[in-house]
């Protein structure tokens, strides 16, 4: 939808140029530059501002998957400083088990899991694939526990949607940036970029036929 709405802001803002330059193309070359830059500069500055306007309904969205993590992985202790208390006996517990080279590390993270004591297999995953202690297989049936844990709880859609409005936010802080320092490089860029939607679109709709 963000993607979206960034196509969208970025095409008008193509054609909207388009149609300034096409207004003035008969006028002479003195007025024809005077006209065309107040108007393009009138267009940057709108164009800006919903580029702005977008990152700021991503932010929100953000602040709400973040606190969607947060409720999903969250010990289920609301006293910090009891959490904190449980965390360390569980980072113990963990420590313990681990310096007796257990061989079913994939059945004690399962259990962990299943029991959901969030915070013994975190301690559990973090040591065993920060150590170079594990071999590759044993590291990749913890990876594996932690992805299924993460797909049964919704976790791993969250954290993709947040990866990728974060990478879309990216985006937009680039072209503000550039539409602040340096407007004809904006310019430049967008005309590329409407250009690569252009051929997307015609290449799509080909493939449709």
């Amino acid at each position: 939808m963000f993607n979206q709405k960034l196509d969208s802001i970025l095409s008008n803002y193509s054609s909207k140029k388009s149609e300034i330059q096409k207004k003035y193309a008969d006028y002479n070359d003195k007025v024809k530059s005077e006209k065309e830059n107040r108007d393009k500069g009138f267009l940057l500055s709108g164009t800006k501002k919903e580029l702005e306007s977008l990152k700021s309904e991503i932010d929100i969205k953000l602040n709400t998957i973040q606190s969607e993590i947060k409720d999903k992985t969250k010990s289920g202790i609301d006293n910090p400083d009891i959490e904190k208390l449980v965390a360390s006996q569980e980072y113990n517990s963990a420590l313990m088990i681990l310096m007796k080279k257990p061989t079913d590390i994939d059945r004690i993270l399962k259990q962990a899991y299943d029991d959901n004591r969030l915070l013994f297999a975190d301690a559990i995953s973090k040591e065993v694939l920060g150590s170079n202690e594990y071999s590759e297989g044993i590291k990749y049936s913890v990876r594996y526990r932690m992805n299924e844990f993460e797909e049964r709880t919704g976790l791993k859609s969250l954290k993709d949607e947040r990866l990728s409005l974060r990478y879309i936010t990216s985006q937009i802080d680039e072209h503000i940036s550039r539409a602040e320092s340096n407007p004809s490089e904006f310019e430049k860029k967008i005309d590329i970029y409407s250009k690569g939607m252009e051929a997307y679109n015609k290449a799509e709709s080909i493939n449709k036929l």
